[in-house]
C-alpha cells in the first residue's frame, strides 16, 4: 500500500486491515494515505495515518445487535402468545388424525407421506420460535466451574462421525493444563457446537476443522481463548459484518439465528466472539472467557 502511494501517487482513505498482536489476538487498523508536498508543490513523500479501530468495531457491532435484541424482547410476549398455542393445536390435531386414520386402516401411502411433510414442518416452526425465544429472553445462566478441555474433547467425539461422512478432519490442540471458566456448560457447548457445524457447512467438499485452547493474558486479565478453524470458501466482506444479526443467514434452509444466540451466550458469559474470514481461505471463529479463578498470588504477613 505505502509502495502504491509513493510510486504511483495512488492513496487509499480509511482502508481496513486485519493484523495480529504478538499475543495473536487479531486486530483492524484503518490507514489513510494522502500527497506531502513541499514549498515547491512538488511531491515530497506521503502521509500515513494508522489507527487501531478494534475496539471501536466491536463497540459499534455491539450497538447494532443491542438494538434488534431490544425490539424482539419487546414483541417476545406476544408472538410466544400468539404462535406457540396455535402451533401446539395444530401439532396435537395432526397427530390424532394420523392414529384416528390408521385405526380405520383408510390411511393410504400418499396421505401418509403429506401427514409426515406436515409433522415435519411443525416441528421445525415450533425449532424456529424456540431459537426466537432464546435469543429474545434476557440472559440468564447457571454459573458453576466449566471444564473446557473436558467438553471439547466430549464435542470432538460427538462430531467426529459426521466430520468422516463429509470428508472433513476433525483436529483440537488443546494447551494444557487449562483454567476452567465460571458459566453454563450446556450454553457453551451449543456455541461450540453451533460454530463447528458451520464450518462443516462451509466445506462441501471436505477440509480441514481445527479446535484450538488456550490461556492468554490481556490487560491485565487473565482469558481462556477457544478458536475454531476451518479450510472453508469463507465470507465475503459485507457478509462478515452481518453474521451476529438476528435473521440474517446466507443459507437457504437456516433460520439466521446460531451466530446470534452464540453472541448472547458469549456476553452472558463476560466473553465475547468474533469472526474473521477470508473468501477461498476459510473462516476462524475466536471466543474469549474471563478464567474462573485466578492464580493464587502469595501474601506477606508480619508481625
Amino acid at each position: 500500500m505505502l509502495e502504491e502511494a509513493l510510486r504511483h501517487h495512488q492513496h487509499v482513505s480509511q482502508k481496513d486491515l486485519p493484523y495480529e498482536s504478538q499475543d495473536r489476538t487479531p486486530h483492524t487498523i484503518r490507514v489513510s494515505t494522502a500527497e506531502l508536498t513541499g514549498d515547491d508543490a512538488e511531491p515530497a513523500g506521503v502521509i500515513l495515518q494508522a489507527q487501531d479501530v478494534t475496539d471501536w468495531l466491536a463497540l459499534e457491532q455491539r450497538v447494532r445487535v443491542a438494538d434488534k435484541l431490544a425490539a424482539l424482547h419487546t414483541l417476545s410476549a406476544g408472538v410466544a402468545h400468539e404462535l406457540r398455542n396455535p402451533l401446539s393445536a395444530m401439532d396435537l390435531n395432526l397427530h390424532l388424525l394420523e392414529e384416528e386414520l390408521r385405526e380405520r386402516a383408510s390411511l393410504p401411502e400418499q396421505g401418509a407421506r403429506y401427514l409426515h411433510v406436515l409433522n415435519a414442518e411443525c416441528h421445525r416452526l415450533s425449532v424456529i420460535l424456540d431459537n426466537f425465544m432464546k435469543f429474545a429472553r434476557p440472559g440468564s445462566v447457571g454459573l458453576h466451574e466449566v471444564n473446557i478441555s473436558a467438553l471439547i474433547e466430549h464435542i470432538m467425539a460427538l462430531m467426529q462421525f459426521e466430520a468422516e461422512e463429509r470428508k472433513i478432519r476433525l483436529e483440537q490442540t488443546v494447551e494444557e493444563p487449562l483454567p476452567s471458566v465460571l458459566g453454563d456448560e450446556t450454553a457453551i457447548s451449543q456455541v461450540l457446537v453451533n460454530i463447528v457445524v458451520n464450518a462443516f457447512h462451509a466445506m462441501p467438499n471436505g477440509g480441514l476443522c481445527r479446535v484450538a485452547a488456550e490461556a492468554r493474558h490481556a490487560n491485565g486479565t487473565r482469558w481462556l481463548v477457544v478458536s475454531v478453524k476451518d479450510t472453508g470458501i469463507g465470507i465475503k466482506k459485507e457478509e462478515l459484518a452481518r453474521v451476529f444479526e438476528p435473521f440474517y443467514t446466507t443459507k437457504s434452509s437456516g433460520t439466521g439465528l446460531g451466530l446470534a444466540i452464540a453472541y448472547r451466550i458469549m456476553e452472558d458469559h463476560g466473553g465475547t466472539i468474533q469472526v474473521s474470514s477470508t473468501p477461498g481461505i476459510g473462516t476462524t471463529a475466536v471466543l474469549t472467557f474471563p478464567v474462573a479463578v485466578e492464580e493464587a498470588q502469595p501474601v506477606a504477613v508480619t508481625s
